[in-house]
């Protein structure tokens, strides 16, 4: 009865741990032949490149070319953040090359736009798209 139990335990630890909210992750592929930082920003349809106030040092990552990174938070899902913090249920994507963060202050940047790209996603886009964002788009 003992073993019985404790198969049925590991099963169901097993098939719940293995259960992965697609949303748990953002997977960024950088088909680049340039290093980028991605940043993630919450406050859309402002289109600024303003501070992080979520206390998670990964919402900006850096991510070598033709490589990719998955963005976990940890806290709570992507998409519950979202909803959370925009009304619109949309994000915003800022996609900087490295050269240019190395070159100029973070600061000297986020006030002289010097960003390659910038996408607006929102979670159904998010959703069809599996929480992969690609770039260049």
């Amino acid at each position: 009865m003992i073993r019985l139990t404790y198969c049925i335990l590991v099963a169901f630890l097993i098939i719940n741990c293995s259960k992965q909210n697609n949303s748990d992750y953002i997977k960024i592929i950088n088909s680049s032949n340039q290093s980028i930082f991605a940043d993630i920003q919450y406050n859309y349809p402002d289109t600024l490149i303003v501070d992080s106030d979520l206390n998670i040092t990964d919402v900006t990552k850096e991510i070598l070319s033709n490589s990719f990174t998955e963005i976990t938070l940890y806290v709570a899902s992507w998409e519950e953040i979202i909803k959370q913090r925009n009304s619109f249920e949309t994000v915003t994507f800022f996609f900087i090359s490295t050269d240019t963060i190395d070159k100029y202050s973070f600061d000297e940047v986020k006030k002289n736009y010097n960003i390659l790209e910038r996408r607006h996603l929102n979670i159904e886009e998010l959703k069809r798209s599996n929480w992969t964002v690609i770039y260049p788009n």
